[in-house]
């Protein structure tokens, strides 16, 4: 005869944290901000509840702290200490996202998301460098993501992809290269495609009797993210720079080399114009030109 467990031993939250083990468990995922663990020996809409309780235990306890300090009677104590705190958990959150895009870890849904809000492009923008370069990376890891499944040749492109690039061209004395930057991220309506620009800031030049003597610039890389409807798989492919770079005449023709109608709102107008770069540049992987790629018909 097999002896069998019994998986809900804990029918209630209030059985449950009497449990000094699984107490201090719904604690420590309280403190964390998370929603429940997985317990062999509960239901998970009860560990809801267990955790749910703690949280709401805490806070009556942080309030009852802040309303003692408030007796001691300063003006406005009350109010600073809740901006504080609030301005504390939105610290918190918008770090654990920020590790989260760093280690490219971020779902496919809150990636498009956060790309229709409009609030992707501003993790890969900070003063560090170094930070600035994980959390592009990153980013680029969840962008591919959302695409495709990431497979080995799109796991090799994605090692091989440095958000700082070298510079390409006559290198003077006391040479450096500021930085790089994630300059635009297009996307297909369909999420099946996206065109990726990175913007290099570069600087060079040379010492001599006139003293040290400064050039500098900006050089684009631009990239298209495809998915293979075979395999689901991404894959990447770099493209020429024109595609991504709003000061060239190319990326307004590519915007417009598919009829666009006028009744459209204005964001769907940009979506469309998003819609015919990416198509130009799928185009041109195949070596022809926007209006000769038709794959409905070649399909």
């Amino acid at each position: 005869m097999i002896a069998t467990t019994n998986c809900t031993e804990f029918t209630t939250a209030a059985a449950l944290l009497a449990d000094p083990f699984r107490r201090h468990r719904a604690r420590q995922v309280a403190s964390s901000g998370g929603q429940f663990w997985v317990d062999d020996r509960a239901e998970r809409p009860v560990v809801v509840e267990a955790v749910e309780r703690l949280k709401a235990r805490n806070d009556r306890r942080s309030c009852r702290g802040t309303a003692e300090k408030a007796r001691r009677g300063e003006p406005g104590r009350i109010a600073r200490m809740y901006a504080e705190r609030r301005a504390q958990r939105e610290a918190a959150a918008r770090q654990r996202m920020a590790d989260r895009i760093a280690a490219g870890k971020l779902g496919v849904g809150t990636t498009r998301k956060m790309f229709r809000d409009g609030k992707l492009l501003k993790f890969a923008s900070h003063s560090n460098t170094d930070i600035r370069d994980r959390q592009t990376m990153g980013l680029v890891r969840c962008l591919v993501r959302a695409i495709g499944t990431i497979g080995e040749q799109a796991e090799s492109d994605l090692h091989n992809f440095h958000a700082r690039e070298d510079f390409s061209g006559k290198k003077g004395r006391h040479h450096k290269l500021e930085g790089s930057e994630l300059e635009r991220v297009e996307v297909r309506r369909d999420w099946s495609a996206a065109l990726v620009t990175m913007c290099d800031y570069c600087s060079f030049g040379s010492g001599g009797s006139d003293g040290y003597q400064s050039r500098g610039g900006r050089s684009y890389r631009c990239y298209l993210v495809v998915r293979d409807t075979t395999t689901g798989e991404a894959h990447i492919l770099r493209v020429p720079p024109r595609f991504g770079n709003s000061q060239t005449k190319a990326f307004s023709d590519y915007a417009e080399c598919r009829p666009i109608s006028k009744k459209l709102r204005p964001e769907n107008r940009l979506q469309a114009r998003m819609d015919n770069r990416i198509h130009a540049a799928v185009a041109w992987t195949f070596g022809l030109k926007p209006h000769e790629y038709t794959p409905a018909v070649e399909a």
